[in-house]
C-alpha cells in the first residue's frame, strides 16, 4: 500500500510541473453504472482427488459507481492529450451459489457459495482527444487501475453449518480500454461521457479445509478451490471543471 501511495504522490507532483508548461489543470466528478460480469471456475476435492466436482459459471451484477479525478490537458495542432489520477467507489456486492449441492461420501450435501465485494479502485488514465467541432471532442485511451476485492467462500451443509470457509482481501491490478466524448459548455465547464471495459487479473481462492463437524468423518479432508475472473462494463457521466 505504501508503494501505491508513493506512486500517486509522484503522479500528483508531476501534474503541478506540467501545469506550468501550457497544460490546463482540471478536476472531475462523475457517476454512472457498473455492470460486473464475473466468471467463477470452481473445483471441489475429497482427500486430494481434484476431479471430485468441477463447475464454471458466469454471473452479472449491476451497481452504481462514483468517481473523483484530477488531471491535466493540452491541445496540439489537431488533437489533444489528457492524463488523470482517479478514485472510484463501487456498490457491487453479491453472493453467488456456484453449483448444485454436492453429495459427499453418502453423508453430507454441500452447497458452495461465494460472496464478492468490489468497493473501490484507483489508478491513472491517459486519453487522446480529437476535437470534431467547437463544442464536441471525441476521445480514446486506457486506465491502469488497482481494485480492492473482498471475497468470502463458504459451503453450507445440509445441517446449515459452515463446513468450509475462507476469506481473501487484496488490491488486484487491471486495465480498462476507454472511449468517450466531451461537450464544452464554456471555457470552464464540460460534460464528459465515457465507456470502459475493465479487465482484472484472475484471483485464486484455494485450500480451505472444513471446520469440525459431527456429520463428517474426521479422517477425510475436504478442500474447495475457486478462480474468479473479474470483468466489468462501466458507463459514467462526468462534470469537468477546468482551471
Amino acid at each position: 500500500m505504501a508503494k501505491k501511495t508513493l506512486l500517486l504522490l509522484i503522479i500528483c507532483s508531476s501534474f503541478m510541473t506540467v501545469a506550468n508548461a501550457n497544460w490546463r489543470f482540471y478536476g472531475s466528478l462523475g457517476a454512472g453504472f457498473h455492470v460486473r460480469q464475473d466468471t467463477f471456475q470452481s473445483l471441489f476435492s475429497l482427500d486430494g482427488v481434484d476431479d471430485t466436482k468441477k463447475d464454471k459459471k458466469t454471473f452479472k451484477r449491476i451497481g452504481f459507481v462514483s468517481e473523483y479525478a484530477l488531471g491535466t490537458q493540452k491541445n496540439f495542432n489537431a488533437w489533444g492529450l489528457a492524463t488523470e489520477v482517479f478514485f472510484n467507489y463501487n456498490n457491487s456486492e453479491r453472493s453467488h451459489e456456484l453449483s448444485e449441492a454436492i453429495f459427499i461420501a453418502g453423508v453430507l450435501n454441500q452447497t458452495p457459495i461465494i460472496k464478492t465485494n468490489q468497493k473501490k479502485s484507483f489508478g491513472i488514465r491517459g486519453l487522446v482527444q480529437l476535437p470534431v467541432s467547437t463544442c464536441w471532442t471525441l476521445m480514446a485511451g486506457a486506465d491502469l487501475l488497482w481494485t480492492h476485492f473482498n471475497i468470502d467462500l463458504q459451503t453450507l451443509s445440509s445441517t446449515g453449518d459452515d463446513t468450509l470457509s475462507g476469506h481473501k482481501k487484496e488490491y488486484t491490478p487491471g486495465i480498462a480500454p476507454t472511449i468517450g466524448a466531451e461537450f464544452k459548455m464554456n471555457e470552464t465547464l464540460s460534460i464528459r461521457g465515457t465507456y470502459a471495459y475493465q479487465i482484472h487479473r484472475n484471483i485464486k481462492i484455494r485450500n480451505f479445509v472444513q471446520s469440525s463437524s459431527p456429520d463428517i468423518n474426521a479422517a477425510e479432508t475436504y478442500i474447495y478451490k475457486a478462480t474468479l475472473k473479474p470483468r466489468a462494463h462501466v458507463l459514467k457521466l462526468n462534470l469537468v471543471i477546468y482551471i
